[in-house]
Parts: C-alpha cells; structure tokens; sequence
C-alpha cells in the first residue's frame, strides 16, 4: 500500500573536491512511495572534459549510517569527517564525484524521511502493484 504524502525536497551546500575544489548544490528527494532510496543531484560548475556523475538513487539507510561510522562498499561510500561534516563517495567505473556535507543538514533531512516512513518500514511504502506493473509482471 502507497503512502499519500507528497515527495520531501531539500537543497544542500556541498563542497566537490574531485579535481579543483568548488561549491556544489545537492538536490535531495524522498518520495515515501518508493520508500528505500533517496534521489541525489549535484549541481556544481563542470570543468570541461570531467565525467561527473549527476544523478544518484542512494539507500537512506547507507546515507544515515554514513553519519556514524564509514559506510557503504563498491560506487557509493558515505563517512563521516567530523561531526559537522559527512563524506560522500560516488565512484562508479570511470567517473569519481566526492563531495563534503554538513553533516547537521543531512542529519535534519534524514530526520524529516524517517518521520514519513519510519526506518524499518520503508518496503511497506512502497507501492509493490504499481512497481511490478512497471517491469511488465
């Protein structure tokens, strides 16, 4: 069964230090219907020739876990710096996109999906029907 809340947004100040250091925006959204996953854009300057990766669907459960301790393996990794700064790893195959957060914004976001769709009952939100649907089931 699908929950009937609207998506949560939020806009973040980041830092991208993958080559030159530059300020970046963090788009985030949580749609509670899907439940696990929370979509991440980067916005930041490109420097010509540079692959970065823009768009990213992460585990809300890696990104909180992120905060504590060193967290996820393979393309995405998440740990933290300090307690005001979270580490974010993109590293798929050819591509490098790593970025610092503040770890209190992130925190506040996460706070806000888990009041939505409380940790643990994230595959109760999702609309299983409509995904299946989706795969041609």
């Amino acid at each position: 069964m699908a929950h009937k809340s609207p998506a949560l947004r939020s806009e973040l100040t980041a830092v991208l230090i993958t080559g030159p250091c530059r300020p970046a925006r963090l788009d985030l959204r949580y749609d509670p219907d899907e439940g696990f996953a929370v979509v991440l854009r980067i916005r930041a300057a490109i420097v010509e020739a540079e692959p970065l990766p823009t768009s990213w669907r992460l585990s809300r459960d890696l990104l909180d876990e992120g905060l504590r301790t060193p967290a996820g393996i393979g393309d995405v990794r998440v740990r933290p710096l300090s307690e005001d700064w979270t580490l974010i790893e993109l590293l798929p195959p050819g591509v490098r996109a790593v970025l610092v957060v503040s770890a209190v914004d992130l925190r506040r976001f996460l706070g806000e999906t888990f009041r939505l769709v409380p940790r643990g009952e994230d595959g109760c939100a999702v609309d299983w029907d409509a995904a299946l649907r989706a795969l041609g089931a």
